[in-house]
């Protein structure tokens, strides 16, 4: 049976996760009812969920994890395959009566426009601050002190500010240590540097090309502003990012020259992408209950082979085998 605590919403794991910081009241407002949801409903699951980790569970997953995604709610596998199956089956999901393919891409637009796509409260703008009010070219987002240096190709970060000079503004996560700052003002320049407290999209609103990772929506938003975007991670643990299995194909598409916005659109309208939006979702409770019922009988597709250690059988033999 799925335990019942609330992760995502909780104030006593907010404290051991982002300290003083406080999540935005619209992601909050928008995502509440989601996660409350999302909790009831596994009740009628054998699975587990737990929120905000990575794992590289079997195909036959123990686990489902469930974070915020662009002030969306996102369910996935903690298995890898599946992660990333899952993606691919949204995208080639028929569109239909219930689920048409929606705007999606103008909605995050309008969250940057509209200074409500922060995770965190209190964010500032400082596009007009005299040290960073200049013409810029690039924005690069890095992640948190326990991913920066384990995560992030310095060498690329390098080239980066060869190649932009002082056009080019590094971006902190909120939750980075004092001393990382202070490593990155004495790689780059402190005039490079953005505060932690700094609005990104502020900024991403200035420059033409982005810079991020698979564990930052900045890439989701970035390319549904127009920009341009490149990756700094190391190549060997980019699968290991969070958001991988959703920002990888659109640094994809970005590459082939193929049409991003509809990628994401006709993924996310899909109740197998299990990611739910109630600004968006025309139906945001079927989309859960369709997500779960989708992604438990892909799990026991995998049964037969990791857990029975049997050989892969026809699909018609698998419920004689079961029974």
């Amino acid at each position: 049976m799925a335990k019942m605590k609330s992760e995502m919403f909780d104030p006593n794991i907010k404290d051991e996760r982002i300290g003083a910081y406080e999540k935005n009241q619209y992601l909050v407002d928008n995502l509440a009812g989601v996660d409350k949801y999302f909790r009831k409903r596994m009740k009628r699951h054998t699975t587990e969920f737990s929120y905000d980790v990575m794992a590289n569970e079997i195909p036959y997953f123990k686990t489902i994890n469930y974070t915020e995604y662009a002030t969306s709610f996102m369910m996935v596998p903690l298995s890898q395959i599946m992660r990333e199956q899952q993606i691919k089956d949204a995208y080639y999901d028929e569109e239909s009566e219930d689920y048409p393919v929606l705007d999606w891409v103008t909605y995050f637009k309008e969250n940057v426009e509209n200074k409500v796509s922060n995770k965190y409260q209190d964010r500032v703008d400082l596009t007009e601050d005299p040290k960073f009010d200049r013409e810029l070219e690039a924005l690069v987002v890095l992640p948190g002190s326990n991913k920066i240096k384990s995560r992030v190709c310095l060498n690329k970060l390098k080239t980066i500010k060869e190649r932009h000079g002082t056009k080019v503004v590094f971006k902190p996560h909120p939750i980075t240590q004092h001393q990382i700052i202070g490593e990155l003002k004495d790689l780059f320049g402190e005039s490079c540097i953005l505060p932690r407290e700094a609005d990104l999209y502020a900024f991403m609103l200035k420059v033409p090309r982005i810079y991020t990772t698979n564990i930052s929506e900045s890439c989701l938003y970035a390319v549904c502003l127009g920009k341009e975007i490149g990756h700094i991670e190391v190549h060997q643990d980019m699968a290991w990012g969070s958001f991988y299995h959703m920002n990888w194909p659109i640094f994809q598409c970005e590459v082939r020259g193929q049409d991003t916005h509809y990628f994401i659109n006709k993924v996310l309208s899909s109740p197998k992408c299990g990611i739910i939006n109630p600004k968006v979702d025309v139906n945001w409770k079927r989309k859960i209950d369709d997500y779960l019922t989708y992604i438990h009988k892909e799990r026991e597709l995998w049964y037969e082979v990791f857990v029975r250690d049997d050989p892969i059988v026809k699909p018609e033999e698998f419920k004689k085998k079961k029974s």
